[in-house]
């Protein structure tokens, strides 16, 4: 099979974290927004639809995985998020996740539950941040002798930690 070559070629390296290769969630994402109370209205209404659609296409998406590895794919192959039953699985988890965030919002007291989802969520664009750096450092200096598993474990309590004490310290300047 032929393989781009230039820009292209140099770009479908790095596919998974371009941007541009998300630009149909991006655009539905815009179109959501411009159309929100319509969305949440239809999301609200059809809650059996989007269960529905998220069994069906999660199953679809793990039929078309086995289907694919048993035919001679390799594992990393056959789950990459670029194969075509991907999309629709995308859209009905991103569906789905948003109609448990409208459920919980409509539902939330004072309770302990709602300010943990509460202090969680102001942390974490924070953790998404800090993540890629704390992944990149664990492995290095005094720490090398981590393996590969222990440092993905721990990363994202290190990268919770970093954060909150981030936190802590914007609050004590403020």
């Amino acid at each position: 099979a032929a393989h781009p070559s230039g820009s292209a070629g140099k770009l479908l390296a790095y596919a998974g974290s371009f941007v541009g290769s998300y630009a149909f969630y991006l655009g539905l994402g815009g179109v959501a927004a411009l159309h929100a109370d319509r969305v949440q209205a239809w999301v609200r209404g059809h809650p059996a639809v989007v269960f529905g659609a998220l069994v069906a296409t999660g199953a679809s998406a793990e039929g078309w995985y086995l289907h694919s590895v048993h035919g001679g794919s390799s594992p990393g192959a056959a789950s990459d998020v670029f194969q075509p039953v991907m999309v629709p699985w995308c859209v009905a988890i991103i569906t789905a996740l948003f109609a448990l965030g409208l459920a919980w919002s409509a539902q939330r007291g004072g309770g302990l539950g709602s300010r943990a989802v509460a202090i969680s969520s102001d942390r974490s664009f924070g953790v998404f941040l800090v993540h890629p750096m704390v992944l990149w450092a664990l492995p290095l200096g005094p720490l090398a002798w981590l393996s590969t598993p222990v440092s993905t474990l721990c990363s994202p309590a290190v990268a919770i930690a970093v954060t909150g004490v981030r936190s802590l310290l914007a609050l004590r300047v403020r």
